[in-house]
């Protein structure tokens, strides 16, 4: 608080008197700071003089301020140092008028040859005298005078770039950095931009395309410590090393009379590939097509070749690894070529290389595959273009004579065997001549003929190309168990005179099965329900099944069956009732055998209301298998109840009829007729209107009906009157009841 009224007070003393300040906002400020500029640039400060009083005040000499710097040689010790620190544009002396301000202008110029860079200080000494008396001072004031010199200095990094070895077409990047920083080191920067130019100079012949694309940086740089990335894309135009300096030209500062330069050195290597090849010589039937080698058809034991020079015309060494890729079965191991591996030395430029190709068909048909050369150049480079890295020959050949083809190539039986039942059975082998020419089959024989035999066949055979023999095979094993054989088949086909079938018969011994229905299942009458067969077993090989179920026709009604998720899931199914009361089932598996599954079949039954609560679903016969032996598949069949939910808790076998009530009421009409009737359980009951002849006339009801009375209403406005019958059916029961019908 005592500070502020101190200050208060000599701000009052002050006012009215003539004053010198660098702002009149902070009239204490004592330095005038010009900052940082480049070399021949002037900045321009100012310096208010304030006369508050009624005199006109002057100073009557130039400004000469004094520094405090390091002096060059051309000047002496006694020298002013004002020619940076001006009065800028100023007649003295000076005049400041009464009552008014005025601006006193100071430029400083960085002078670029005369002085040093860096930090300027100097020392100005201001005084405003009357005019009517200028001995006497009425404003003294000295002030601090502060500029800093600077250059502007570029550095690219690194001073070399190398962009290796680039193949023509191709590019590589690289990447630099442009550094800019002001001399001397100083915190500020200066608000101005310097402008850049590149250019690129070839040390060699210069080709007729540009091979340096430069991307990143701008026409101008800031005049400001800064890091500039930029990237060069060496794409070479024509093969063969490459060296360019990249140069960089600047001015240090913007009016200085020569540029200065940076360089970066880049080296490149244009690299080129190119294959060319041709036949020397080659067996007779030889061709060759582009990049195909064909050596026609060539007879089993007899072989074709050719040779070819192979010259490496690119400007590097090729390094590779050579490969022979089959293309077809019949071609492996055909072709022997020399030399192989591929030298291990590499071919070098303008070098070549001489090939052999020997070409000898083991087996009849088209043998075709691939000569590859796959070369190393990926490790070794970048972005190597795909016929860079390797060179291909197809080669194809035909081998004339016969080839056998056996059908299938390995033959497993299972067969089911009893000794009880001996049975035999027929399978085939297909034998194919796939080959080219005539195929004579001269004899066929088992190795050990114990459950395989083979019928008598006239040998030799003789087949066409393309042509086949289907041989019968007879099993008959003597046992239960595993009877491993091979057949023998010899032919003409040269080198591979004899091919072996491997054969296997498995004789199954027969596997008991069981068969069962659930033991009690509930249904009301009027319903579909469903009853699941089990089955603990399915024998492995069974293809077929024959199913016949016995139950009481009056309760039940065959309807539908259910195969999914079952054993007969995907089975051709056959299933009729036949008399009523007997359901006859059969199912053979197109496919495979018949799936492994604990329930055989779900069969769908109508339930009915009869003289009986109950019935058992009887499996009369069950068959497994291909065969009618009893033996095959041995079958133990448990039997099934079903019960009816409405009645169960009757103890007589039959109904009474007179628990059948039927009652027509006495005002009945041809228009209007009333049936009064009861039912003592719940089913499907029917109404039935018959005329005096006993011809039925029409079905007035038929549906499901709850146990009680009942009272229908129905109109009949066609019919004659006269005497009619009408009939309550309930199950197996029924009740007839007179009508008279009238107008």
């Amino acid at each position: 608080m005592l500070l502020a009224l101190l200050a208060l007070c000599a701000a009052l003393t002050l006012w009215g008197q003539p004053r010198i300040v660098v702002d009149p906002q902070r009239p204490e400020l004592d330095t005038v700071e010009f900052g940082v500029t480049l070399l021949g640039r002037p900045l321009v400060r100012p310096i208010y003089l304030i006369n508050d009083s009624p005199d006109t005040l002057i100073i009557p000499a130039p400004l000469k301020p004094y520094f405090s710097i390091e002096r060059t040689r051309e000047q002496s010790s006694d020298a002013y140092d004002f020619l940076e620190f001006t009065a800028a544009g100023e007649a003295f002396p000076l005049l400041v008028l009464p009552r008014q301000s005025r601006i006193l202008w100071l430029t400083f110029t960085a002078e670029p040859n005369f002085y040093p860079l860096g930090l300027k200080v100097a020392a100005l000494h201001l005084n405003l005298r009357p005019v009517r008396d200028t001995s006497s001072i009425v404003a003294d004031r000295s002030l601090v005078l502060r500029g800093f010199k600077a250059e502007l200095r570029l550095t690219p990094s690194p001073a070399t770039l190398s962009a290796d070895s680039v193949f023509l077409g191709m590019s590589r990047t690289l990447q630099g950095l442009l550094s800019v920083e002001l001399f001397p080191p100083t915190p500020e920067g200066v608000d101005t931009v310097i402008a850049l130019r590149l250019a690129v100079r070839y040390r060699s012949i210069p080709p007729a395309d540009s091979e340096l694309l430069l991307e990143g940086l701008p026409g101008g740089v800031p005049a400001r410590t800064a890091q500039i990335p930029f990237l060069l894309h060496y794409r070479p135009a024509d093969p063969g090393p490459d060296t360019l300096e990249l140069r960089f030209f600047y001015r240090r500062y913007p009016r200085a009379p020569e540029e200065e330069s940076r360089t970066v050195l880049v080296t490149g290597f244009g690299v080129i590939h190119r294959w060319r090849w041709s036949v020397e010589e080659a067996s007779p039937g030889v061709s060759v097509s582009g990049d195909t080698i064909d050596f026609g058809r060539v007879r089993l034991g007899n072989s074709a070749r050719i040779r070819l020079r192979l010259r490496h015309e690119g400007n590097y060494r090729f390094h590779a690894a050579d490969t022979l890729i089959p293309l077809t079965p019949e071609a492996s191991t055909t072709v022997a070529i020399s030399p192989s591996p591929f030298p291990p030395t590499g071919l070098a430029p303008m070098e070549e290389l001489t090939l052999e190709l020997n070409f000898s068909p083991h087996t009849a048909g088209l043998a075709e595959l691939i000569y590859l050369l796959r070369s190393d150049l990926p490790s070794r480079l970048a972005a190597v273009p795909l016929e860079a890295q390797r060179w291909y020959v197809v080669l194809r050949g035909t081998g004339i004579g016969p080839r056998l083809h056996l059908s299938p190539p390995a033959l497993e039986i299972r067969f089911p065997w009893a000794k009880t039942c001996p049975r035999s059975a027929d399978y085939t082998v297909r034998l194919r001549n796939i080959g080219t020419d005539l195929l004579q089959i001269d004899s066929l024989w088992l190795a050990a003929a114990a459950a395989l035999s083979l019928p008598q066949l006239v040998l030799p055979l003789l087949l066409p190309p393309g042509s086949e023999h289907i041989q019968i095979l007879r099993v008959e094993p003597p046992a239960a168990g595993e009877f491993p054989d091979t057949l023998f088949v010899r032919t003409n086909v040269p080198g591979t005179s004899v091919e072996a079938l491997p054969l296997r018969v498995l004789s199954l011994e027969p596997t008991t099965v069981s068969l069962s229905l659930p033991s009690s299942v509930r249904a009301k009458p009027g319903r579909l329900v469903w009853v699941p067969i089990h089955v603990d077993t399915i024998p492995e090989g069974v293809r077929r099944c024959r199913l016949v179920l016995s139950y009481d026709p009056t309760l039940l009604r065959w309807e539908s069956f259910r195969s999914e998720a079952t054993a007969l899931e995907g089975a051709r199914i056959e299933a009729r009732e036949d008399p009523p009361g007997v359901l006859i089932l059969q199912a053979e598996q197109p496919h495979g055998q018949l799936r492994a599954r604990p329930t055989l079949l779900e069969v769908g039954f109508r339930v009915f209301l009869g003289r009986r609560l109950s019935t058992e679903l009887a499996p009369q016969q069950v068959q497994l298998g291909d065969t009618l032996c009893p033996d095959f598949w041995p079958v133990q069949s448990q039997s099934g109840h079903l019960r009816l939910d409405s009645v169960c808790g009757l103890e007589t076998k039959l109904l009474p009829e007179g628990l059948l009530r039927l009652e027509p009421l006495p005002s009945s009409t041809v228009t209007e007729l009333a049936l009064l009737y009861e039912l003592p359980v719940d089913g499907i009951a029917e109404l039935a209107l018959f005329n005096a002849a006993g011809m039925l006339v029409r079905i007035l009801w038929h549906g499901w009906e709850p146990a009680g009375t009942s009272l229908r209403h129905f109109s009949l406005p066609s019919l004659p009157p006269g005497l009619y019958f009408c009939r309550l059916r309930l199950g197996e029961l029924t009740v007839l009841r007179p009508l008279l019908l009238w107008q």
